[in-house]
């Protein structure tokens, strides 16, 4: 029983990082990495691509508020360079 209690505490402790707040390691590397990109990116399609997937991956950890600003921005953005495929 002891064994078992201690089994548990031990996967809880090597698991709880990705509960936190919805990101997982990997979700936490593809935004950063994104967030990277969009610092160098000039105002054209790219910059479009890039926001709307940082709004995409904050969805899926859901994270629906940074998932809605990004995407909206995003928008916004395809509009202003006219990109309706975008």
């Amino acid at each position: 029983m002891r064994r078992l209690k201690l089994y548990i505490i031990v996967v809880a402790v090597l698991v709880s990082p990705y509960w936190g707040n919805g990101r997982g390691a990997a979700q936490n590397g593809k935004i950063d990495t994104l967030l990277t990109r969009l610092k160098a990116d000039k105002e054209d399609t790219n910059k479009v691509f890039h926001i709307y997937n940082i709004g995409k991956q904050y969805a899926m950890c859901n994270e629906y508020k940074n998932a809605l600003n990004y995407t909206n921005q995003s928008l916004v953005l395809s509009q202003k360079l006219n990109f309706n495929k975008g």
